[in-house]
């Protein structure tokens, strides 16, 4: 897998999140899971005005806020889909490139998929178990494949905890 470039993943965060400014995204997915202490985080995954990259808001705040292209989202549909554990690297926007970590643990009996957003002194880990876990791999995987058709419109869903809208804001 090629490394991401900083500097265009950069530049689509600026354009996606300008300062004084709410987001702008031309296509929108949202996926519930939970976290370590058993509350719910939800993560937006907001495809850039660029279409070329994707700016993922874990928890639905900036603080952990990343910038993936194509190949990143593909191996994370990848990853995800198998449910193997490994890692995709993430331009973060105020430290760089970085990694998220995908794993899989037990919680409360049953596997789960982890993400792992790591942070110099922050952290936050989110993890998709049963139906959280179906709706992750299928968010992704639409996410992959909007990237490589750019001339198509996603789709709306309401199901398992995954929603998609349409349209700049």
């Amino acid at each position: 897998m090629k490394k991401p470039n900083v500097a265009a993943a950069l530049r689509a965060y600026e354009m996606a999140m300008p300062p004084g400014a709410g987001p702008r995204f031309f296509c929108r997915w949202c996926v519930t899971g939970v976290t370590r202490n058993g509350r719910r985080s939800t993560m937006l995954f907001d495809l850039a005005p660029d279409r070329a990259h994707v700016v993922v808001h874990p928890g639905a705040v900036t603080t952990h806020s990343c910038i993936l292209d194509q190949s990143t989202v593909d191996k994370l549909a990848e990853l995800v889909d198998s449910s193997e554990d490994g890692s995709v690297p993430a331009v973060y926007h105020e430290h760089g490139l970085r990694e998220i970590v995908i794993g899989t643990e037990r919680r409360n009996g049953k596997p789960s998929l982890s993400l792992r957003f790591c942070l110099p002194r922050n952290e936050l880990t989110i993890l998709f178990g049963d139906e959280r876990y179906v709706a992750l791999r299928d968010t992704v995987a639409e996410i992959s494949t909007t990237l490589a058709t750019p001339e198509t419109t996603p789709t709306v869903h309401r199901y398992g905890g995954i929603a998609a809208a349409s349209g700049m804001l």
